[in-house]
């Protein structure tokens, strides 16, 4: 569903920009990859490369400042 520069996942409620392809409502962690797309005479032209194609995800950079740590982490009550 597309409103306001935005796109909805009808089935889990996702919300993607459409610009960049981030994710900006929750569920989902990964964001959209998003191309380069031209109208040439009237058929659709994507510009991409083989390894962007082959990519599986596209997850968003994170902006805490917060230090690396590898300790578990346990959700209680989900």
């Amino acid at each position: 569903i597309y409103s306001n520069g935005r796109i909805r996942c009808p089935l889990h409620g996702a919300c993607f920009n459409v610009k960049t392809g981030d994710i900006e409502d929750y569920p989902g962690f990964d964001s959209l990859f998003t191309y380069d797309v031209q109208d040439v005479n009237g058929d659709l032209v994507l510009n991409t490369t083989e390894k962007e194609l082959a990519s599986a995800r596209r997850t968003r950079k994170c902006n805490l400042k917060a230090p690396c740590n590898d300790a578990p982490i346990i959700v209680v009550g989900a």
